[in-house]
């Protein structure tokens, strides 16, 4: 997202951009390679991870095609990542861990929780949620749910997709409060990073 004019994947916090953190955090809870969806090959978040040490050969930086104007629509870019994906997975059928590439607050724990979730519950579908039951991310989907998607459709939608019955797929929620996401004072953690990085 560019809302403010510049990457927010790439702000800093305490001298790492969001989307490393978020890429190591996945790479500690056990996930082995990640994706990454970038809109051109010479853009920002390309050269970022070319240039990082610990992302260089975990990840795959994949481009939205200029051949279709994607605009800036997100569902776009998550149809990119899972095309990508299932090419990369096609031997070998594993779950993905869908994510935006920009939130702060998601960390190894989190992610460790949604997937002991999943794999306990044999999970086919698994979206996070807030206290409102608002859906939130990263969105757990099993090899079987990937295989069910028609990528190749350009008006393809992840969001619209979770909404069909027609996959036949049971789609699971996670409360936030569940056994499987350790506490954490977010509001704390916020006062914390705005304290290390603006002075607040």
């Amino acid at each position: 997202s560019s809302d403010l004019g510049i990457c927010k994947a790439l702000l800093s916090i305490d001298g790492q951009t969001l989307l490393e953190r978020q890429l190591l955090a996945m790479f500690r809870a056990g996930i082995e390679r990640c994706v990454v969806v970038a809109r051109h090959p010479s853009d920002a978040v390309t050269c970022m991870i070319q240039q990082t040490t610990a992302l260089q050969t975990r990840c795959i930086v994949v481009h939205l095609d200029d051949l279709q104007d994607h605009g800036q629509d997100l569902q776009q870019s998550v149809r990119t990542g899972l095309r990508a994906v299932k090419k990369q997975t096609a031997s070998m059928p594993s779950p993905v861990v869908v994510s935006l590439a920009d939130l702060p607050l998601l960390g190894e724990w989190q992610i460790r929780g949604l997937l002991q979730f999943a794999q306990e519950k044999c999970a086919q579908v698994l979206i996070p949620c807030s206290e409102n039951n608002e859906p939130g991310h990263p969105i757990y989907l099993s090899a079987h749910a990937l295989d069910a998607m028609d990528l190749d459709r350009l008006d393809f939608s992840l969001r619209r997709w979770l909404q069909a019955p027609s996959h036949g797929l049971t789609v699971m929620r996670m409360a936030p409060n569940g056994p499987y996401i350790e506490h954490r004072n977010l509001l704390s953690t916020l006062r914390e990073i705005l304290r290390k990085n603006i002075g607040i």
